[in-house]
């Protein structure tokens, strides 16, 4: 193993510009999953910052000429799930 050492270590330093190069291109991966992982860690696995934060609903208005019909005929995800949970507390059994 010391030779395996002893090698590389050679090798380094008689190649200055391939070990930078190296080194950059590991830097800027680690850097970029990072990144990747806080943005995808804060939107989507962290619950959302405020008290009962499951119960999150999204209002949505009508415009005159909308041809989308009627904004009452439509629920989001939330709306919907919300409905499906009337009369319970925290999603456990009915009260």
């Amino acid at each position: 193993m010391t030779t395996d050492l002893e090698q590389a270590s050679r090798f380094i330093t008689s190649a200055p510009g391939f070990t930078l190069l190296i080194a950059s291109v590991l830097a800027i991966g680690v850097a970029a999953i990072t990144s990747i992982f806080s943005v995808v860690n804060g939107v989507l696995l962290e619950p959302l910052a405020f008290p009962q934060a499951a119960r999150f609903v999204a209002i949505q208005s009508e415009t005159p000429g909308d041809s989308g019909g009627s904004a009452s005929g439509r629920r989001c995800g939330a709306c919907a799930s919300e409905a499906g949970n009337a009369g319970r507390s925290g999603g456990g059994a009915p009260d």
